[in-house]
């Protein structure tokens, strides 16, 4: 269909990224001073830019498929591409994407949202906005604006054609000119020449001037105080002469003033574009381009909260990203529940907080999707992500629809409380320099037999793959053994009544090899060792700036004679460390310069929840979480302190398990540079140390982890949510070696069912010892360890290695091709390569397709 004259009328805009400019920008930032904060968040943005630039794989060409949809209704067709076509609602920006492959039309707002039976008031207009932020009042509290009712509704918008796509620019917030609008100083000459001189109305002249005082010593006008009926006057004359907002913004800036803030509600100037790209979709606004009038701060932004909505009468689910992963069935009815809603990659911990509500899974990918019927499309965060949280919500709470979003933090809120001698108040305070970066969300989509989990799944897996995010295992003969062994653990001592600060051996080095030895007379000899509590005085050790490997266990000789007895053996050997979390102020770390601060200004620092009550056990201080922009220098003098200790491996305590801001009025850092400066510093540390294993599994560690221990391996089980998923294990299996937590540390001791779970979801057995456990160690870190002493597992362990490492050996390097549930504790895992392994939770037989599967147990085979 060829396109309206209007769209032809509109500029097409190209963007790219000059590669001459991108060197220059890397030869700057190695001039910077390294202890600038704002020279280390460019360096590191321009390292990752970098990075990626020359990572980036080029897409091959798409067949054409042609178009044999009608145009929807009220559209025209913005963009065409081979895979997909745009169409868009010139009147309200609502728009419509058809996958042409299934023929299926995926639109921005339910097409049926004006006879919705439930949805009234702002709710109803909630179904024809394409996006809704929040800002803040001066008392902390929040309100909102859409962009239907306070900007389409209102024709406060632009669109114009860009490369393969659209943008539309919304002014948000009705245009109200108030007392704001009428400059507060003028010099004399531009007073005269900029408006008496534009008047014939002498009654229009005599207004102005009674409404301005001259001050001749200053040769300037300024602005009298003014009655509501004089404020209406003077704008009406200013708009005949034609004064606007540039006019007022050069006054204001000629006098050294700051803009005024408006008596009104605050107006944002929102620019968002809908592209195609290949087969997917992806809508951007860069937040940096985002103007405002007034003083309130834009807080969130939710974006495409209807795209692809299901209504009342469809089946499927939405997918979350909780934890492993977890279903929502469409209409499930639990309207009585709270609605889906958690951060990406956990909660900030910059933001003060004085009790945890429960313990819940980390979102570790910014994913999200939905499937409808025998169609399905899956979201993916791709720049935003550290700011972002997905929210999912069932038909008939607010509306009649099913949907799910993301939404994202522009400025961070808290609170300051402030004691004086008599009182105690508390004020809101908010992110001074909001995030001014890209949000990007890009939309993948699905058809027939791969429209489920298992589909979206493949496709974040063939988009990391494809911008060189993942790369794949090799072939080998076993699957690994991951085992943590605790060396040193630091200890309170007293002599003659005076306590100190000692470590305590748990595993010396010597003794680590003798439990190796144990497990090789176990014939279990593919192992990857963890060692914890190696140097700078046990797990919680010093600032790693500096390293000295604890006499305890060993010290420095013996180490190094130890990782080399590993390399003969066939042991992978990632000793620990932890950069982000610094547990002792001291040995070159002050904690008032290098932690993180809250917005109040004080010192961050976390202590230990105490788990009845779930409130912060003030006397059980755990660490304090360093500045961002202090983590590439202690990197660097780390990897320079550790080399000459000839090891290839490290083990990441927490570089991909927690991320957070920084307040700090000196260095802030959004969350979002803080991600940025991890991930560089990942980028260096696998140069340095070319086998990694990480915490946790944040999806910026992806790239550069062998290894992944302590994933999730379940969902937080809300109760909104219907079945937990392991879409974790189905994207990155093939890729890294995953485990979940110490099976003899999880929630279930039952170790015939994590065994189980290692099956169906392709992962490692782990556990975590020690060789002896001093009856002496009390302290809150020590009673994690109760029970690990390793002559009491290794036979337990040996044996669950063997049938674990029986059943995946041959499918570790290989891709997870489908998972789904058979019945009731019955799951079936199938991997690229055709072979099926089906799992029985349930303590009788099952015959799921008619070949029998024992009581729990698994079965190799069977369709």
């Amino acid at each position: 269909m060829r396109m309206s004259m209007l769209w032809r009328r509109f500029v097409i805009i190209t963007a790219g990224v000059s590669a001459l400019a991108l060197v220059a920008a890397v030869v700057l930032s190695s001039l910077s001073a390294p202890g600038d904060p704002a020279a280390v968040i460019a360096e590191a943005e321009t390292r990752l830019e970098a990075s990626r630039t020359a990572a980036a794989a080029s897409a091959p060409a798409l067949p054409w498929i042609q178009d044999q949809g009608a145009v929807p209704d009220g559209m025209e067709k913005a963009a065409e591409n081979g895979r997909l076509t745009l169409f868009m609602d010139r009147q309200t920006t609502s728009f419509a994407v058809r996958h042409k492959e299934s023929g299926r039309l995926w639109y921005s707002n339910p097409t049926s949202r004006e006879s919705d039976p439930i949805a009234s008031g702002v709710h109803k207009d909630r179904l024809s906005s394409l996006f809704f932020l929040s800002y803040l009042l001066d008392t902390g509290q929040e309100q909102e604006y859409d962009s239907y009712a306070d900007s389409v509704a209102l024709g406060q918008f632009e669109t114009e054609l860009i490369e393969n796509g659209v943008k539309v620019t919304y002014t948000v917030g009705q245009v109200v000119r108030g007392i704001e609008s009428i400059p507060r100083v003028m010099t004399g000459s531009r007073f005269e020449e900029r408006i008496i001189s534009r008047l014939s109305d002498e009654r229009a002249v005599s207004e102005m001037k009674k409404r301005f005082k001259y001050e001749a010593d200053r040769d300037v006008y300024t602005r009298r105080e003014l009655p509501s009926l004089a404020v209406s006057a003077v704008l009406d004359i200013l708009n005949q002469v034609g004064y606007g907002e540039e006019d007022l913004a050069y006054d204001d800036e000629e006098n050294g003033l700051e803009p005024e803030a408006g008596s009104g509600r605050p107006r944002f100037s929102i620019p968002v574009e809908y592209r195609l790209d290949g087969e997917q979709f992806v809508v951007r606004i860069d937040a940096g381009a985002i103007e405002k009038t007034g003083t309130m701060p834009l807080h969130t932004i939710t974006l495409l909260e209807f795209f692809g909505a299901a209504d009342s009468l469809q089946s499927g689910y939405m997918f979350v990203p909780d934890g492993s992963g977890a279903l929502i069935w469409l209409n499930n009815g639990r309207t009585v529940e709270p609605p889906y809603l958690a951060p990406v990659y956990g909660e900030d911990g910059a933001i003060a907080r004085d009790e945890k509500l429960a313990e819940h899974e980390t979102v570790r990918l910014p994913v999200f999707g939905m499937k409808a019927g025998d169609a399905a499309w899956l979201g993916i965060i791709e720049q935003g992500d550290a700011i972002a949280s997905i929210k999912a919500d069932i038909a008939g709470r607010l509306n009649g629809y099913n949907y799910i979003a993301p939404s994202f933090t522009l400025a961070s809120r808290d609170k300051v409380i402030i004691a004086g001698n008599s009182a105690t108040s508390t004020n809101p305070v908010h992110q001074k320099t909001p995030y001014g970066g890209d949000i990007v969300v890009r939309y993948g989509f699905l058809a027939d037999d791969k429209a489920d989990y298992s589909g979206m799944a493949a496709l974040y897996r063939d988009y990391l793959a494809e911008h060189n995010r993942l790369r794949r295992l090799e072939p080998v003969a076993d699957t690994p053994f991951v085992l943590e062994l605790v060396g040193g653990m630091e200890t309170r001592k007293s002599m003659l009544g005076v306590p100190y600060d000692a470590v305590t051996p748990l595993t010396t080095l010597d003794q680590a090899l003798e439990v190796l030895a144990a497990l090789r007379k176990e014939q279990v000899a593919a192992v990857k060792l963890r060692y914890m509590g190696w140097f700078n005085g046990g797990t919680q050790h010093h600032y790693p700036s500096r390293v000295a490997v604890g006499e305890e266990i060993g010290g420095r000789a013996t180490f190094t004679e130890f990782a080399q007895k590993l390399r003969g053996q066939g042991v992978r050997f990632y000793p620990d460390a932890a950069f982000l979390n610094v547990y002792t102020d001291g040995h070159g770390f002050r904690a008032g310069r290098d932690a993180i601060k809250y917005m109040s200004q004080k010192t961050a620092s976390v202590y230990r929840v105490d788990r009845p009550s779930f409130i912060l056990d003030g006397e059980s201080f755990s660490h304090y979480p360093l500045s961002p922009v202090r983590l590439p220098a202690v990197i660097r003098s780390f990897t320079k302190a550790v080399k000459p200790l000839g090891i290839g491996g490290l083990s990441l305590r927490d570089l991909g398990d927690t991320l957070y801001s920084d307040f700090d009025q000196k260095k802030p850092a959004d969350r979002q540079q803080s991600a940025v400066i991890v991930e560089s510093q990942l980028i260096e540390l696998s140069a340095d140390f070319p086998d990694l294993m990480a915490s946790g599994g944040n999806a910026y560690l992806l790239p550069y982890a062998q290894t992944i221990v302590n994933a999730p391996a379940a969902s937080s089980g809300f109760n909104l949510e219907d079945e937990s998923v392991p879409f974790y294990q189905m994207v990155l299996h093939g890729y890294a070696d995953l485990a979940g937590l110490p099976f003899n540390q999880a929630d279930d001791q039952y170790a015939r069912k994590n065994i189980l779970k290692a099956i169906e979801t392709g992962s490692n057995v782990y556990y975590r010892w020690v060789y002896s456990m001093p009856s002496e160690l009390k302290s809150p870190a020590a009673r994690e360890l109760y029970a690990a002493g390793y002559a009491d597992w290794v036979e337990e362990a040996a044996a669950a290695y063997k049938e674990v490492n029986e059943a995946l050996k041959p499918v570790r390097h290989l891709r997870i091709s489908r998972h789904e549930k058979l019945s009731e504790g019955v799951y079936r895992t199938t991997y690229e390569d055709g072979t099926a392994i089906t799992v029985n939770y349930n303590d009788k037989p099952v015959s799921p397709g008619g070949y029998a599967v024992g009581a729990l147990s698994y079965r190799i085979g069977g369709k």
